[in-house]
């Protein structure tokens, strides 16, 4: 533009460079947005983005780590995550070997699940380096939704592996919820001198303040819990307690009438944690001060 003596000033060249960089960062990243997701250059990533994938409810993740798709898939995915709802446990990598051979790769992976005391099979998963990525090998699957299940990700549809799944959900709210009452339990107390004034017949009312919500003495399916809180402590201290780690505060059942499931059964002590006991631990529990 013309200055006010009637000459033109010379560009300023700072300004117009560092327009031109924020142009081209600005082309980065749309194209970056825009892109398909990419993984990691190593088969380890590719395997540990399907265990992301499905504890983040990600139909894409899971869909990017599989050499075949189908083009319903996404859809599918998200219909069989959105059935599930809050079931499904938390799946991490127990243990992973990879042996590389130039453009493919063959994986042993374990993979154990929240809630289960033990991990799930041992996997093979073969995986093919696919443009730079490695995506698990699924070739000779159909192209279909059914196709990103081969390897890793069998389980979403394994009959045997999904009531495990849903089984293993359960329990972990189960624990989840007896630990919230625990707490409540032990602030009960601490307004009361220390005292535990609540008995089985009193425990929902005498806690509601506590904890707020009934949800927490209900199961996953919504079933009331049958807790029992242990008579022996009914209006003791906790300070009397000489065990309060190996002392009973509450149970599904009665001492001798616990609720076991696959020969388990949660207990929440009165230092305030919960856990799983086994029938042959549960008979060696200690109800007493």
């Amino acid at each position: 533009f013309p200055s006010s003596d009637g000459f033109h000033k010379p560009p300023n060249r700072p300004c117009i460079l560092a327009r031109q960089n924020l142009m081209i960062l600005s082309a980065v990243i749309t194209v970056i947005l825009h892109s398909p997701i990419r993984l990691s250059t190593t088969p380890e990533a590719t395997l540990r983005s399907v265990v992301e994938g499905i504890n983040q409810r990600n139909p894409d993740s899971l869909i990017a780590a599989y050499y075949i798709v189908g083009p319903n898939a996404k859809p599918y995915l998200e219909k069989i995550f959105a059935e599930m709802k809050g079931t499904l446990p938390v799946y991490s990598i127990q243990s992973l070997t990879v042996a590389e051979m130039g453009e493919t790769a063959t994986a042993k992976v374990k993979v154990s699940m929240s809630g289960s005391q033990s991990a799930l099979p041992e996997e093979t998963v073969n995986l093919l380096k696919q443009s730079g990525d490695w995506k698990i090998s699924n070739r000779e699957a159909k192209v279909g939704p059914e196709g990103i299940y081969a390897g890793l990700g069998a389980f979403l549809k394994n009959p045997e592996v999904m009531p495990a799944a849903r089984q293993a959900a359960a329990a972990t709210t189960v624990l989840s919820n007896m630990k919230q009452i625990a707490v409540a339990c032990m602030l009960l107390a601490g307004d009361n001198d220390d005292k535990f004034p609540v008995s089985t017949a009193t425990l929902r009312t005498k806690l509601y303040p506590y904890v707020k919500t009934d949800k927490v003495f209900k199961d996953a399916s919504g079933k009331p819990l049958p807790l029992e809180f242990n008579p022996n402590l009914t209006g003791k201290k906790q300070t009397d307690v000489r065990k309060p780690a190996e002392t009973v505060m509450f149970s599904l059942g009665p001492k001798g009438k616990l609720v076991f499931t696959d020969d388990r059964t949660p207990i929440a002590f009165v230092d305030g944690h919960v856990k799983y006991v086994s029938r042959a631990d549960a008979a060696k529990l200690n109800w007493n001060l």
